[in-house]
């Protein structure tokens, strides 16, 4: 992609920056558009890549008009026109319930959201088709449901770290012993640590710890004050919170997006999940050829309908092209308000020799372990029925 020329039609945010970065250490021109860029920002990238050239224009795009104008500019800076990238957000005070939506803006919000984006590609497919080159990327993000998400993530980051670790139990007390004396402080679900007793087959051992689950790190907190150093069963409970509470939320919630990042690349096919229904093949090819070479695009389709089942698979021929891709596509990509989830493939579950030939392992019955317990079963129904009646066949050929 080296002297290629990418235009950015946004307001930037960490995903464009993430965008912007791969496109220029891939040797590309940057044009940066939009009202709310940060002009620090623009420069960090003219520093960290001096040999390309990267450029601000700030003009607000209201119509064709100001899209001719912004062609110009860029016309005057380089010769072509080779990517567009649209990363358009509706406006937040467009966003509201049925009830409360302001129909009456309804031709400003056509117009600013959608006509614009199909003017956009009008007016600069003609520039970028004469280089016998284009390709056009159409990122729509969702503010609502982002925030929603991360509100959600955050509540549920909340319920798994309120636990408090609990030392010292007396080991006769019971986990309704231990919820009992923390629910003081507020509604809980108490848990004694227990083992196997080995002298007693099938009766478990307490010991002396356990947890206590709040729904808030306040309840949590207010127990660490009222109840450490607090008796039960004549024994001084310590208390402290569990090695999950001390990690920060922030933390955790970035370990949680990171997930899919920590599988190891191993081949040049990516796994694409949560893709919104509404959304075709060609789309999809569309977002990711521009990273390079594709072998194909495949969306597995429901059995009863033409509809895809909401993942595909996106194959490139070069293993840098597709690491490429992931990365700069994983963190928070989205396509008609739905973030894609990006993974690594299987090469040995997403086709369908590979799951035929995990099922034929699975129920593989010519394996001696298999064998054996085939023989411990006859082995038993001898004793119940005696071994005149009841004989194991050597497996032959024709059974294996």
């Amino acid at each position: 992609m080296k002297g290629f020329t990418a235009l950015i039609i946004s307001s930037l945010n960490s995903f464009d920056l993430n965008i912007v970065r791969k496109f220029a250490k891939q040797g590309c021109n940057i044009v940066l558009n939009g009202n709310q860029i940060n002009e620090n920002i623009v420069k960090t990238i003219q520093n960290e890549y001096q040999q390309n050239k990267t450029i601000y224009l700030s003009d607000n795009i209201q119509n064709e008009v100001d899209i001719h104008k912004l062609v110009k500019q860029i016309l005057n800076h380089f010769q072509h026109i080779d990517i567009l990238i649209i990363n358009n957000e509706c406006k937040r005070h467009y966003r509201a319930s049925i009830d409360e939506f302001p129909t009456e803006k309804w031709r400003d919000i056509i117009e600013h959201n959608i006509i614009l984006n199909f003017a956009l590609v009008k007016t600069l497919w003609p520039y970028m088709k004469r280089q016998h080159f284009g390709r056009i990327i159409n990122i729509i993000e969702s503010l609502v449901e982002e925030k929603e998400s991360d509100k959600q993530e955050e509540a549920t980051i909340e319920e798994d770290t309120c636990t408090l670790f609990v030392k010292n139990l007396n080991f006769d007390t019971t986990d309704e012993d231990l919820e009992k004396h923390f629910s003081s402080i507020g509604p809980c679900r108490a848990y004694v640590a227990k083992k196997k007793d080995p002298k007693r087959p099938g009766q478990l051992l307490s010991m002396g710890y356990g947890f206590i689950e709040y729904s808030s790190m306040k309840l949590l907190n207010e127990a660490l004050k009222q109840l450490q150093h607090s008796q039960l069963h004549e024994h001084q409970l310590e208390l402290k919170r569990s090695e999950r509470t001390m990690k920060s939320n922030q933390e955790i919630k970035s370990n949680k997006r990171k997930r899919q990042l920590e599988k190891e690349q191993h081949t040049s096919k990516i796994l694409v999940k949560n893709i919104p229904f509404q959304a075709n093949i060609k789309e999809i090819r569309e977002l990711f050829r521009v990273f390079g070479e594709l072998k194909f695009v495949r969306m597995p389709k429901k059995i009863d309908d033409e509809h895809h089942r909401g993942f595909g698979f996106v194959d490139f021929v070069s293993k840098n092209d597709a690491k490429n891709a992931f990365e700069a596509l994983c963190h928070s990509t989205h396509l008609y308000g739905r973030r894609l989830v990006l993974e690594w493939a299987d090469e040995e579950n997403d086709t369908v020799e590979g799951l035929r030939k995990k099922t034929a392992a699975e129920f593989d019955l010519s394996s001696s372990d298999k064998r054996l317990k085939r023989s411990e079963l006859l082995g038993e129904l001898r004793k119940m029925g005696g071994n005149d009646q009841i004989s194991e066949k050597k497996p032959t050929e024709e059974d294996e």
